[in-house]
């Protein structure tokens, strides 16, 4: 959290303290060379997990339960299947930035489901 000016609370706090006579200056300079160093030695954050090959299903069932659509597509076409659905139900699909960044950090399974109007729409990453 950055309270003004882009300085994390941290920071914001130790130069408060300067400001209110707390603490010296000499003392919130060596806070926050200190800090400094910590972040500079502080372990990265953990690579992301891998991700295997994945498909994109989409399968379109009409009123009567006859599958009109079952088409799986490559894991890069998944903004294209999300565009499909919306088409066939326009408003009922979820902000697609959520669901791409879900799909992106890994996601494997139902993404969408949705019945409109008697037809039936589901999306779903499946591993290949």
């Amino acid at each position: 959290m950055t309270p003004q000016g882009g300085l994390p609370d941290e920071r914001f706090t130790i130069l408060q303290m300067v400001q209110d006579g707390t603490i010296t200056p000499d003392e919130g300079a060596r806070l926050l060379e200190a800090m400094d160093r910590f972040e500079r030695t502080a372990a990265p954050p953990p690579p992301p997990k891998p991700v295997g090959p994945r498909s994109v299903r989409i399968k379109i069932t009409n009123k009567s339960g006859n599958e009109d659509i079952d088409l799986v597509l490559p894991f890069g076409l998944v903004t294209t299947g999300l565009n499909l659905a919306n088409k066939v139900a326009p408003g009922k699909v979820p902000d697609f930035t959520e669901v791409r960044r879900s799909v992106e950090e890994g996601f494997i399974g139902k993404l969408i489901n949705i019945d409109n109007d008697g037809n039936h729409i589901e999306i779903s990453v499946e591993e290949r």
